[in-house]
């Protein structure tokens, strides 16, 4: 298996970045970008079950990114708002 990015970079075509997703302490956040690329480190925000349902219903880049990173089980919890948080009860 190959190795999978800490974030995910999402660019326009002329390679300006638009949003960025990562996984943080069992949460899912994304952060989006200012037209002139420039990001605003406080602006991190928590995906909510809907959004994360959006991605997975509509087969987004971001989703399968988190297929891969998470494994579909603990995408699927994320997508119900599991209590037991994205790894169970292994965590």
């Amino acid at each position: 298996m190959g190795l999978v990015p800490i974030t995910l970079l999402l660019e326009n075509v002329d390679g300006s970045p638009t949003e960025e997703y990562r996984v943080v302490d069992a949460e899912i956040q994304v952060r989006g970008f200012s037209p002139n690329g420039l990001e605003d480190n406080s602006k991190w925000r928590t995906l909510s079950p809907e959004e994360l349902t959006a991605h997975v219903e509509k087969s987004t880049i971001v989703s399968h990114w988190l297929r891969q990173r998470l494994g579909w089980r603990a995408l699927l919890r994320a997508c119900v708002a599991d209590q037991r948080g994205l790894y169970g009860d292994a965590a």
